[in-house]
Protein backbone atom coordinates (compact mmCIF):
# COMPACT_ATOMS: atom_id res chain seq x y z
CA UNK A 1 0.00 0.00 0.00
CA UNK A 2 1.24 3.54 -0.85
CA UNK A 3 -0.20 6.83 0.30
CA UNK A 4 0.70 9.94 -1.71
CA UNK A 5 1.10 12.88 0.56
CA UNK A 6 2.08 16.31 -0.77
CA UNK A 7 5.30 15.60 -2.65
CA UNK A 8 6.23 12.41 -0.79
CA UNK A 9 5.07 8.82 -1.02
CA UNK A 10 5.10 6.72 2.14
CA UNK A 11 5.21 2.99 1.57
CA UNK A 12 3.97 0.30 3.91
CA UNK A 13 6.87 -1.49 5.55
CA UNK A 14 9.03 1.64 5.59
CA UNK A 15 10.81 3.68 2.99
CA UNK A 16 10.04 7.04 1.49
CA UNK A 17 10.21 8.18 -2.11
CA UNK A 18 10.32 11.89 -2.83
CA UNK A 19 8.84 13.10 -6.11
CA UNK A 20 10.22 16.18 -7.79
CA UNK A 21 7.79 19.07 -7.68
CA UNK A 22 5.79 19.69 -10.83
CA UNK A 23 5.98 23.44 -10.21
CA UNK A 24 8.48 25.26 -12.36
CA UNK A 25 11.49 26.57 -10.52
CA UNK A 26 12.22 30.20 -11.06
CA UNK A 27 14.90 30.69 -13.72
CA UNK A 28 17.18 33.11 -12.04
CA UNK A 29 20.61 34.21 -13.22
CA UNK A 30 22.36 36.45 -10.68
CA UNK A 31 23.84 35.16 -7.39
CA UNK A 32 21.07 37.01 -5.48
CA UNK A 33 18.44 35.36 -7.66
CA UNK A 34 19.98 31.95 -7.06
CA UNK A 35 19.93 32.63 -3.31
CA UNK A 36 16.21 33.42 -3.51
CA UNK A 37 15.60 30.24 -5.51
CA UNK A 38 17.59 28.16 -3.02
CA UNK A 39 15.74 29.71 -0.06
CA UNK A 40 12.40 29.16 -1.79
CA UNK A 41 13.29 25.51 -2.41
CA UNK A 42 14.35 25.00 1.22
CA UNK A 43 11.13 26.54 2.55
CA UNK A 44 8.95 24.54 0.12
CA UNK A 45 10.68 21.31 1.15
CA UNK A 46 9.86 21.91 4.81
CA UNK A 47 6.27 22.88 3.97
CA UNK A 48 5.80 19.65 1.98
CA UNK A 49 6.93 17.67 5.01
CA UNK A 50 4.60 19.53 7.38
CA UNK A 51 1.65 19.22 5.00
CA UNK A 52 2.43 15.58 4.30
CA UNK A 53 2.53 14.56 7.94
CA UNK A 54 -0.65 16.51 8.72
CA UNK A 55 -2.41 14.70 5.84
CA UNK A 56 -1.02 11.35 7.00
CA UNK A 57 -2.32 11.91 10.52
CA UNK A 58 -5.72 13.19 9.32
CA UNK A 59 -6.17 10.05 7.22
CA UNK A 60 -5.49 8.09 10.43
CA UNK A 61 -2.85 5.95 8.72
CA UNK A 62 -0.76 5.58 11.90
CA UNK A 63 -3.83 5.29 14.15
CA UNK A 64 -7.03 6.89 15.36
CA UNK A 65 -7.14 10.55 16.38
CA UNK A 66 -9.68 12.41 18.48
CA UNK A 67 -11.69 15.50 17.47
CA UNK A 68 -9.33 17.98 19.12
CA UNK A 69 -6.36 16.42 17.34
CA UNK A 70 -8.31 16.51 14.07
CA UNK A 71 -9.05 20.24 14.51
CA UNK A 72 -5.43 20.99 15.37
CA UNK A 73 -4.10 18.97 12.41
CA UNK A 74 -6.59 20.69 10.10
CA UNK A 75 -5.25 24.05 11.30
CA UNK A 76 -1.68 22.90 10.63
CA UNK A 77 -2.65 21.64 7.16
CA UNK A 78 -4.54 24.83 6.23
CA UNK A 79 -1.71 27.03 7.52
CA UNK A 80 0.88 25.03 5.57
CA UNK A 81 -1.14 25.32 2.37
CA UNK A 82 -1.58 29.08 2.93
CA UNK A 83 2.18 29.47 3.42
CA UNK A 84 2.72 27.58 0.14
CA UNK A 85 0.44 30.05 -1.65
CA UNK A 86 2.21 33.04 -0.08
CA UNK A 87 5.63 31.70 -1.04
CA UNK A 88 4.42 31.07 -4.61
CA UNK A 89 3.09 34.66 -4.79
CA UNK A 90 6.33 36.11 -3.40
CA UNK A 91 8.52 34.23 -5.88
CA UNK A 92 6.17 35.16 -8.75
CA UNK A 93 6.31 38.81 -7.65
CA UNK A 94 10.11 38.72 -7.56
CA UNK A 95 10.22 37.21 -11.03
CA UNK A 96 7.80 39.86 -12.33
CA UNK A 97 9.83 42.67 -10.73
CA UNK A 98 13.01 41.29 -12.29
CA UNK A 99 11.37 41.15 -15.72
CA UNK A 100 10.19 44.78 -15.46
CA UNK A 101 13.67 45.93 -14.39
CA UNK A 102 15.33 43.93 -17.19
CA UNK A 103 12.88 45.30 -19.78
CA UNK A 104 13.60 48.87 -18.66
CA UNK A 105 17.36 48.25 -18.80
CA UNK A 106 17.12 46.76 -22.28
CA UNK A 107 15.08 49.66 -23.64
CA UNK A 108 17.11 52.35 -21.87
CA UNK A 109 14.11 53.60 -19.84
CA UNK A 110 14.24 54.51 -16.18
Amino acid sequence: MSVKIAQMTYKAGGGTAIKKSGAASPRLGSPGDRSVARLSHDIRTQLYIIIGFAELMLEEIPGKINQEQRRNLSDVLNSGRRLQELLRDIVAGLKTSETVVNDKENTGRR
